[in-house]
C-alpha cells in the first residue's frame, strides 16, 4: 500500500499486481479512505460480485451505489465514496453528468479490463481533470494482448502466485494433468488467442468425457469443496446432472443465465457446505471468495495464462486464520503444512500427442523457457505417477537446463580456424540474451516505467524501441535477478573482452563480480590471476574447486 500511494504521489495512473487472495480489496480500500479526504472517490467493477465485494470492504464510508438495481435506495453519486459498475455509469450517458473536477481517485478493480472502450473514455474524462488513477488485478496479461501500459503510467507493486506460495502467504498447489479424457487440442480452432468455445464444449460435453470429469471430482470430495470449470452453460449443467446420478446431490452448476438471486443461494450453499462440487462457467473467475476450496478441475482447458490463474486463484487462500499473526515466511509456510487444507490440487487436462497444449502449472513456475521446453516439461510431468508439485517442476526444469548445456557442449565438433569465417553485429541487449526484437517502427512505443526499470538495469537509452521489446527484456532481466544470475552490466562488460556469450549468460552474479575485478587488475587488458572459463565445460570445472584456487597457469 505504502508503494501505490508513493506512485500516486508522482504518477496519474497506477497499476498494483497481486495475486488472488492476497487482499487487493483491503488494500484499495485504505487507499481510498485516505484519498477520500481530498475529494470524491469512485470505484469501479464490471459484475455485481465485485461491486457489492468493494461495498463491504468500504462500508465505514457509508458508499453510494451506482448499480441499475440498487441506485434509487443509495443517492447513487451524490456521496463521497461511490461503488459503482461499469456498465450502469456508461449507460445512457451517465458518465457525461459526472463532476469530474470533484474527484480525487477512480479505483478500477480488476484492471486487466481497463483497455477496454467502456472504460478508456472514462479514464480520458477523468485524466483532463488530473484525477488519479488506481488499477489492481492478479493477471496483467490479457488474452488479446493489448497493453495495459497504455492505461497506467506505472506498476507501483507487483507481487505474484509464486512468491505469495514461497513466502507462505498462499497454500502450495499440486497438479495433476488428466489425460484419460482424451482432447486433440490440435484439433480445435483459435479464436482471439484461446480455444474456441463452441468447438471446445462440443468435443467435452461427448458422455465418456463428462463421466471421467464426474467420476474425478467425486474422488476429490475427501479432501475438500471442488470447483469446476467448464467451457459452456450447457457442459456445466450436463456435468452436475452426471455427477448427480453417481452421487445425488453432490453438484450444482451456476452460470451467468442463472437469476441472480438462485445464482446467490447456490453459491452460499456451496460456501457452507451444503454440496461439495460446484460446476460452473464464467461465474467463479473473479470475484468469487471461498477459503476451503481444496480441489480445482480444469474442465475449460485455456491457452490464457491470465484466465489460468483467474480459475486457480480461487482455491490458493489459506483457511481463515491459520497464518494470521505470524512473524516470518517459515513459520506461515509450516501452519499451512499441518493445517485442514495443507495444499490445493490442480487437474488440468493434458494431451501429449497434441503441439497446441493447454496452459497448465509448467507455464507459470519455470520462468522463461522456450516453448519447445515447456513442452518437453508437459510431458514429463504427465509421465509420473503422482501429482506434480512446484518444487518437483523447478527442479526438473533446471535438470533439463544443465542437460541441454552439457549436450551443446558434447555436440561441437572440432573445426579448424583456418576455415571459419564471421561477422558480429552487436545489438545489445537482445543479442546477449537471445531475444529476436520487433522490427523498428512497429508497436508501441514503451512506457516511462518500462524504460525507466531498463535504465536500472543498465540498458542504454534507445536500445529499445517498443513495448513488447520491454516486456521481454524485462521479464529475462527480473528473471535472471531473482536466480542470482550475472546482470546485463556485468554480462556487457566482460563479453566485449571475450568471454563467450553462453558463458556469460550461465555465471552467477558473484562469479561475474570474481572476473571484473580480475579484468581490473590486469589493466583491462587480461584477466590478472584467474583462468578464465572458456566454456561452460570449464566453467562447471571450476565451481567444483574454489574460484580463488583457479590461478592462471600461463
Amino acid at each position: 500500500m505504502t508503494r501505490a500511494c508513493k506512485a500516486l504521489e508522482t504518477f496519474n495512473s497506477v497499476l498494483l499486481v497481486m495475486a488472488t487472495g492476497l487482499g487487493k480489496s483491503l488494500v484499495f480500500a485504505e487507499i481510498a479512505r485516505r484519498m477520500e479526504k481530498l475529494g470524491r472517490v469512485l470505484v469501479l467493477a464490471h459484475r455485481q460480485e465485485l461491486v457489492m465485494q468493494a461495498l463491504g470492504h468500504l462500508s465505514d464510508l457509508s458508499p453510494g451505489v451506482e448499480m441499475r438495481d440498487m441506485r434509487d435506495a443509495t443517492g447513487d453519486l451524490r456521496t463521497n465514496v461511490t461503488v459503482g459498475s461499469i456498465q450502469s455509469l456508461v449507460s445512457r450517458g451517465r458518465w457525461n453528468k459526472l463532476d469530474y473536477g470533484a474527484y480525487s481517485l477512480v479505483v478500477i478493480d480488476e484492471a486487466h479490463h481497463a483497455p477496454m472502450a467502456s472504460y478508456t473514455r472514462l479514464i480520458r474524462r477523468f485524466a483532463e481533470h488530473n484525477v488519479k488513477i488506481l488499477g489492481v488485478t492478479a493477471t496483467p496479461r490479457r488474452g488479446d494482448r493489448r497493453a495495459l501500459g497504455c492505461v497506467f503510467d506505472n506498476v507501483a507493486f507487483e507481487y505474484g502466485l509464486p512468491d505469495a506460495v514461497r513466502d507462505g502467504w498462499l497454500v502450495p498447489i499440486i497438479e495433476a494433468l488428466v489425460t484419460d479424457c482424451e482432447v486433440d487440442f490440435d484439433e480445435i480452432p483459435i479464436q482471439r488467442g484461446d480455444y474456441s468455445e463452441s468447438v471446445l464444449s462440443a468435443i467435452l460435453e461427448e458422455e465418456e468425457k463428462l463421466h471421467v470429469l464426474a467420476k474425478l471430482a467425486i474422488d476429490a470430495i475427501p479432501r475438500g469443496p471442488v470447483v469446476v470449470f467448464c467451457p459452456s452453460v450447457k457442459h456445466s449443467k450436463l456435468l452436475s446432472e452426471v455427477i448427480n446420478r453417481y452421487s445425488h446431490g453432490k453438484a450444482m452448476s451456476v452460470d451467468g443465465t442463472t437469476p441472480q438471486r438462485q445464482r446467490e443461494v447456490i453459491i452460499s450453499g456451496f460456501r457452507n457446505g451444503d454440496f461439495p462440487i460446484l460446476c460452473n462457467c464464467m461465474i467463479a473467475t473473479e470475484g468469487f471468495d471461498c477459503p476451503s476450496i481444496a480441489s480445482i478441475i480444469i474442465a475449460r482447458p485455456t491457452r490464457s495464462i491470465s484466465f489460468w490463474l483467474q480459475m486457480i486463484g480461487r482455491g490458493t487462500r489459506p483457511l481463515p486464520g491459520v497464518v494470521d499473526g505470524l512473524p516470518d515466511a517459515a513459520h506461515r509456510v509450516n501452519a499451512i503444512r499441518n493445517s485442514a487444507k495443507p495444499e490445493l490440487v490442480v487437474y488440468d487436462l493434458y494431451s501429449p500427442k497434441s503441439r497446441k497444449v493447454p496452459v497448465s502449472m509448467a507455464d507459470i513456475f519455470t520462468g522463461i523457457m522456450a516453448p519447445a521446453d515447456s513442452a518437453k516439461l508437459k510431458v514429463w510431468a504427465a509421465s509420473q505417477e503422482k501429482p506434480v508439485s512446484i518444487t518437483d517442476l523447478i527442479a526438473r526444469a533446471e535438470e533439463m537446463e544443465r542437460e541441454r548445456d552439457i549436450r551443446r557442449q558434447l555436440g561441437r565438433e572440432p573445426i579448424k580456424a583456418v576455415r571459419v569465417t564471421y561477422k558480429t553485429q552487436y545489438r545489445d541487449p537482445f543479442t546477449l540474451f537471445g531475444i529476436v526484437p520487433t522490427i523498428i517502427g512497429s508497436g508501441d512505443k514503451p512506457t516511462e516505467w518500462q524504460l525507466q526499470v531498463l535504465k536500472q538495469h543498465g540498458v542504454e537509452d534507445g536500445k529499445v524501441t517498443t513495448r513488447e521489446d520491454a516486456d521481454k527484456l524485462i521479464a529475462t532481466l527480473t528473471s535472471r535477478s531473482r536466480r542470482g544470475l550475472a546482470s546485463y552490466k556485468q554480462m556487457r562488460l566482460l563479453v566485449r573482452h571475450k568471454v563467450s556469450r553462453d558463458v556469460a549468460l550461465a555465471l552467477t552474479r558473484d562469479e561475474a563480480a570474481k572476473l571484473i575485478v580480475a579484468l581490473k587488475n590486469g589493466n583491462w587488458l587480461y584477466f590478472s590471476g584467474i583462468r578464465l572459463p572458456k566454456s561452460l565445460h570449464e566453467l562447471e570445472n571450476m565451481r567444483k574447486h574454489e574460484w580463488s584456487t583457479a590461478i592462471q597457469n600461463s
